[in-house]
């Protein structure tokens, strides 16, 4: 009986000690805009940010809710617009963006656009959508770049644009499109330059621009080569 009593009073000392430290332990952190306004919340634990988080528009609406474990942004982020509708949606592992990204128009809170990371890093389908939820753009990425062919819609759901992107440059034939479906203009692009002829077209398809495009990356060699031989001529 003797010991009973004396577990029992251990058991209750530990716990009061326990419920103590944790109470002494965790307080909330703010911070504040320069105006005077609260601008975040978050919970720290031992000296350590662990727990509940977040942030405020001046205006006092909620910017962000997420959390940190062990000092370091972890799982759900979401963030709002200060109307209070859904900005975006991510998740974070230690404290670095992985896994679907989602963003959300202001009017209406439908997708805009949806996209994955790795390891910080968009990689795979990037979509995005026009606020009338047709979508906008189609395209692959690969350690943040565009890569491989893409395609852009015009909000009626036309296509306005395809093309091919690598290392996250333009390259090859580019073709644009007018909302009526006509073709626009069409060009050559080696990365990012426009080489070849360029042709532009009004809305009903008539032809009022074809020129031919200077390789730039030749124009560029040409001018050294001219600099390089004032020098020497000097």
């Amino acid at each position: 009986m003797k010991n009973r009593i004396l577990i029992t009073l251990a058991v209750n000392v530990f716990i009061c000690l326990l419920a103590l430290n944790v109470f002494a332990a965790k307080e909330i952190v703010k911070e504040y805009y320069d105006t005077g306004e609260l601008f975040s919340e978050k919970t720290v634990v031992d000296g350590v940010l662990n727990g509940k988080a977040q942030d405020y528009y001046k205006s006092g609406a909620t910017l962000a809710v997420y959390k940190y474990e062990n000092g370091k942004i972890e799982g759900e982020y979401k963030s709002y617009y200060e109307n209070g509708k859904i900005m975006s949606e991510a998740n974070y592992v230690n404290e670095v963006l992985n896994g679907e990204y989602i963003s959300y128009h202001q009017n209406g809170g439908k997708v805009a656009g949806k996209s994955n990371y790795v390891n910080g890093k968009r990689n795979g389908k990037y979509l995005q959508y026009h606020s009338n939820g047709k979508l906008m753009s189609d395209k692959d990425y690969k350690d943040d770049l565009p890569t491989g062919p893409y395609v852009k819609y015009h909000n009626n759901g036309q296509l306005a644009e395809e093309g091919q992107c690598t290392n996250g440059k333009k390259h090859g034939v580019i073709k644009r499109y007018h909302p009526n479906g006509k073709l626009a203009g069409e060009a050559e692009y080696d990365m990012n330059n426009l080489v070849g002829e360029r042709k532009e077209y009004d809305p009903s398809g008539n032809l009022y621009v074809n020129d031919d495009v200077f390789d730039v990356k030749k124009v560029d060699e040409v001018k050294e080569e001219n600099k390089n031989k004032d020098v020497k001529e000097k």
